[in-house]
Parts: structure tokens; sequence; C-alpha cells
């Protein structure tokens, strides 16, 4: 449970702290959605987890009106060192750091370091003099001491506190606005709403005189010691000691009441002479209530001394449950989240399911279809090439037929021209050997007929 929800009143709507409370609360429910229509854009929107969980904790502190919350005060307890000094947390030696300036700022470490004799120079015509600076921890800003200790040079007059619990970022919060006295000593700036801070930007708006140079000689921050300011509070409720301190101061206003009462009456007995002795037992009931209202009064301030320092061990067990209490919150807030998510998709979820489941089979067609055109591919690919091999076997043998009708028409051809058989002239040459012989017959023929006829 954040601890801004112990020190803060719940009816700050400025506030962006949590509200905390008890009281057994449900979400609000989400509008239904749309689904007969069948078009999912006509559906209301779903709040993000973030959202649904501040209506959640809103609910909470809307319900809890009957809560006691106590507002910091001006004199908060600030967290105090070991020495009894207050804890600062804008001291180089406990981590703390500058991490940007203004380009005509100098020194601006210095602010930090605890020296007196150092200090963060800027020319007073600068427009813009700002420091960031990184505090030690997180915690909540209560008070913010600057001072200017350098002579002959311009005082800061108006500034500008901002916070963040992140950098780098745009998120800047506005602290307080303050003006500065005109004077070479230390000013407390007291923020009129404490508030959760990491990253401190005090920014210089305007200064004293017309000096070329304005000082800022240190930075000190301080906070509230959140867990002790818890642990008051829970004493301050519930621990006997309260109702101690609270009789005391009963009888204190008691025994005021019976002082005047006393001194009534004993002005009555002087000049009633000793008429009413009633009257003088009541005053001496009255004395001695007086005088038990002493040890009354030294009882309240054993009691308040016991409440500003450390507390019994119960004390803290309580605060453990009650961060118990706050993460069974956080985790019954996400399984009101679950179920709202389940019943707005979980009837859709199956129709999502077998949009997939068809998705796949549809893949697992496509990459079938894929390797059968794969398979096509190869195979006319090996026709191609048996087309080409054929192809090739068919031109030589034409070439080859052309060359034997070429020699024929040069003139006849003997076997002894020729040699080979068949099997040497392959499959046109076993085609045209009876053409051959035939040719032969007839040339041997013609030839007698014609020595003949000459």
């Amino acid at each position: 449970m954040p601890l801004e929800a112990y020190i803060f009143p719940a009816d700050n709507a400025s506030s962006p702290t949590c509200q905390s409370s008890s009281s057994p609360h449900h979400p609000e429910a989400l509008p239904p959605s749309n689904a007969s229509g069948g078009n999912s854009s006509t559906e209301a929107a779903l709040v993000e987890l973030d959202e649904f969980r501040s209506r959640i904790l809103q609910g909470k502190a809307d319900n809890d009106s009957g809560r006691h919350h106590q507002r910091v005060a001006d004199g908060a307890t600030h967290r105090l060192e070991p020495s009894g000094a207050e804890y600062n947390y804008a001291a180089a030696s406990k981590g703390a750091k500058v991490l940007a300036h203004n380009k005509e700022a100098k020194g601006a470490a210095n602010i930090l370091d605890g020296d007196k004799d150092r200090y963060l120079r800027n020319p007073c015509s600068a427009d813009d003099k700002f420091v960031v600076v990184q505090l030690s921890e997180e915690t909540l800003v209560h008070t913010v001491a600057l001072a200017n200790l350098e002579h002959y040079s311009s005082n800061f007059k108006d500034l500008e506190l901002h916070g963040s619990l992140s950098y780098p970022g745009e998120a800047w919060e506005l602290l307080g606005r303050f003006t500065a006295e005109n004077g070479k000593h230390a000013q407390r700036f007291v923020l009129a709403e404490p508030r959760w801070t990491r990253y401190l930007r005090l920014r210089l708006v305007s200064h004293y005189g017309s000096g070329f140079y304005c000082i800022l000689s240190y930075l000190e921050v301080y906070g509230i010691d959140a867990v002790e300011r818890m642990l008051q509070d829970f004493v301050a409720s519930h621990s006997p000691d309260a109702d101690a301190a609270k009789a005391a101061a009963d009888a204190r206003k008691d025994s005021s009441h019976n002082d005047t009462a006393g001194s009534q009456v004993h002005a009555k007995q002087v000049e009633g002479g000793g008429r009413n002795e009633s009257t003088g037992d009541v005053a001496k009931n009255n004395g001695s209530r007086v005088a038990d209202g002493k040890p009354a009064q030294a009882q309240g301030k054993e009691a308040v001394k016991q409440a500003t320092g450390r507390v019994h061990g119960d004390v803290v067990l309580k605060i453990l449950m009650q961060k118990l209490r706050s993460l069974e919150l956080g985790l019954s807030t996400l399984e009101e989240y679950t179920k709202v998510l389940n019943q707005r998709y979980g009837g859709k979820l199956p129709d999502l399911h077998n949009g997939l489941a068809q998705t796949g089979k549809a893949l697992e067609k496509m990459k079938a279809d894929v390797e059968d055109l794969v398979e096509w591919k190869d195979k006319v690919a090996r026709d191609v090439g048996e087309l080409r091999d054929w192809k090739s076997s068919v031109s030589r043998k034409l070439d080859h037929l052309a060359r034997e009708n070429a020699a024929m028409r040069q003139g006849p051809i003997t076997h002894e021209e020729h040699p080979g058989d068949a099997s040497e002239q392959g499959a046109g040459g076993a085609f045209h050997q009876p053409l051959l012989g035939v040719r032969r017959a007839l040339e041997a023929g013609v030839r007698p007929l014609a020595a003949a006829l000459r």
C-alpha cells in the first residue's frame, strides 16, 4: 500500500497519490460488447489495466468516507541522521548529483558538496537559469534550503521548484513558487503539499540588484520520514499511550477549570465565614483532582515522547499485514480484470482457434501444390533435355544424308572409294546400301552397251 495513503487526505482532488481503504468493493462493470451485430468496431473499448486499477482504488476511496486522514503540517518530522541532524537528500556524500544545468552556469556541482566557499555562478543576464539534481533516494520532499553567502553578487528572488520520479522526461510536476528575501543567509522554503520526488529541478526566475553574477552557495533538501510518520499515526490511533495522552489533556483541562472553581469557593468561604461546609469539601476534592492531574500530564508527555520514537514490533507487523492486504488487493484486481477479459473474449477464442486450424490446412495444401509444381518442373526439364538430344541426333543424320546425296550427284561412287560396311556408315548407310548395289549394276550394264554403239 502506498505510503502517501497514510499521510495525505483522500478528499484532495489535486493530489496524485493513491487512496487506501479496507472496505470491500467490486470493480465497475464494463459496457457489454455488441456481439449480435458481428462487428467488432462497435464494441466498447477495453480499458487498460492501470485505468482498471485506478477505478477500483477511486471507488474504494469514495466508499471510505469515514476514515480519518491527517495532513502533514509545517512542523512535520524530517528524517534524522544518527547524530540528530536533519538528513540532507541533496548531499553529494549521500549519492546526490547534478544531472543538468543551463550552459552559462559554472560549478553546478558545488552546491551539493557542502563547501560554503564553492558555489554555482550564473550570469544574471542568462535567460533560463536552472539546475537538475538527482536526490540520494526517493522521498517526500517537504523543505528546500537555499543560500547565497557571497558578497558583491546578486541574490536570487523568485524561484520555481519542479519534481519528477523519472529522468529524463518532460513530466515535471510543479512543487511550488517562492520569493526569497534579499539577504546573505540561509532560507528555507516549505512545500504546501509534500510530493514523492527523486529528481528536483530548481529554476531561478529573477534576482535582486544589478550585479553581474547570481550566486547560489548550496542547496539542501529535507524530506519526511514517511515510515516513521506512518508508525506515529498508528501509535496515535491504536496504542494505549494515545488514550493516556488524551486523558492527560482532559486532566489539564479539568485542572484549569477546577483551579478557577477553587478560587471562587475560597472567596465565598472568606465572605461567608465557613457557612457552606460542602463547598469546602468540593474544593478539597478539586484540589486532589488537580494533584492527580500532574502525574497524568507527565504521563501524557511520556506518551508523546514515546510516540515520536521507535515503536513496538507489533506495529511493524501491522504494517506488514497492510502490505499483504495491498498485495491481495492487487491480486484481486488482476483476477477481476482477467474475468472481464474472459467474458469479453472467451467466446471468440474457439473461432480464432478454428480460423487458425483452417489457415494451417490451407498452408499445407499450398505446400503440397508447390511440391507438385516442383516435380512437374523437373519432369518437363527432363523431357526438354531428351527432346534436345533427339533433335541433335536427327540433325546429325540429316547432315550425313545431305553429304551423301551431294556426293551421288557429283559422280559414281565405287566400293573402293567408300570402304566400310553398313555398321560403319551407321543407320543412314544401312538404308542406302541396296541403292548403291542397284546403281553399280546399272553402270555395269550401261557401259558395254555404250562401247558397242561406238
